[in-house]
């Protein structure tokens, strides 16, 4: 897949999250022109450069701060994350400045956070660059952290607290399993789907041998809209509802073609793709496919965290 504009969806995207923030921490209300005045008196106030935010199930508030500092070679990112409790009261769960991972330079962006369904597990999908020895140039991924709301980290298969090359990481409804893509056809053309859980394990497949252009669960579910590709990429695209616990599918429709853009409503009664609407199938849920979609596959995006200082 790619990415016609990343640093315009990118930034699009930010100010669709920042604008979402201020209408909750203000009540949602829209205010009398007579009223403007109590825009300055905001419910909740968070002063940061924030870079992504998730509201919990009980209304807490992870957000994470974006933290720039220098190495004697380097200008790096990595990002803080925090957590607002319903009282306003603040805590930090990670010091991204203190957040290694080997010794080569690694730096981060936050671009995402999902809760666990029972809001004691958090996932943070960074987008992180490394500069390792053998290639010589900076490297970019995906990769997913997973932490206690406490800020404990949870190591997971392979014994790390951080899952490479995975994205739109999310939990089952167990409150255990965390699935997410990962990348099978380079560079981000195709993923597979891949679960591990939290409690021991390995990583195995979730419908082993398929590959996807896209995939979203459906909220409070545990089952996801997927638009499925062959790993030959011959034949046209179809859109598939995935049973992640029971590991069936059903044939929704096929696609002409698929640019980018797939969403699922918190909660509807159609289903709608391209601004067009039918009734449903078989379930009570309504899902978008086309352009501008909240939360996307990983693209190539312009690299901004890692700058190389000239040392004399």
């Amino acid at each position: 897949m790619t990415d016609a504009c990343p640093r315009s969806r990118r930034n699009s995207r930010l100010l669709r999250r920042l604008c979402s923030l201020l209408c909750v921490l203000l009540g949602c209300s829209f205010f009398p022109v007579g009223l403007a005045q109590e825009l300055d008196k905001p419910l909740q106030n968070i002063d940061e450069e924030i870079t992504a935010f998730s509201f919990a199930p009980d209304g807490r508030i992870a957000y994470s701060v974006r933290r720039l500092f220098k190495t004697k070679q380097y200008d790096l990112q990595r990002d803080d994350i925090w957590i607002q409790e319903a009282g306003g009261k603040r805590r930090r769960l990670l010091q991204g400045e203190k957040f290694l991972r080997g010794t080569a330079p690694f730096s981060y962006a936050v671009d995402s956070f999902h809760w666990s369904p029972n809001g004691r597990f958090l996932l943070a999908q960074l987008f992180t660059t490394t500069v390792t020895e053998d290639a010589g140039r900076p490297e970019d991924s995906f990769a997913t952290l997973v932490l206690e709301d406490n800020g404990k980290e949870i190591r997971v298969a392979g014994g790390d607290s951080l899952i490479k090359d995975s994205a739109n990481a999310s939990f089952l409804p167990d409150n255990s399993t965390i699935i997410y893509l990962a990348e099978a056809v380079k560079p981000r053309v195709l993923y597979s789907l891949k679960y591990v859980n939290i409690s021991g394990g390995s990583v195995k497949s979730s419908f082993e041998g398929r590959t996807f252009l896209d995939a979203n669960r459906i909220p409070y579910s545990g089952a996801a809209i997927a638009v499925e590709q062959s790993h030959a990429q011959t034949g046209p695209p179809r859109l598939q509802h995935l049973d992640l616990q029971t590991q069936e599918d059903t044939e929704l429709d096929t696609l002409d073609g698929y640019v980018g853009g797939l969403a699922v409503s918190p909660s509807g009664s159609r289903p709608c793709r391209d601004g067009s609407c039918r009734p449903p199938p078989h379930r009570d849920w309504s899902f978008s496919v086309g352009p501008g979609r909240e939360s996307h596959p990983p693209q190539t995006r312009p690299r901004k965290k890692i700058r190389r200082h000239r040392v004399d």
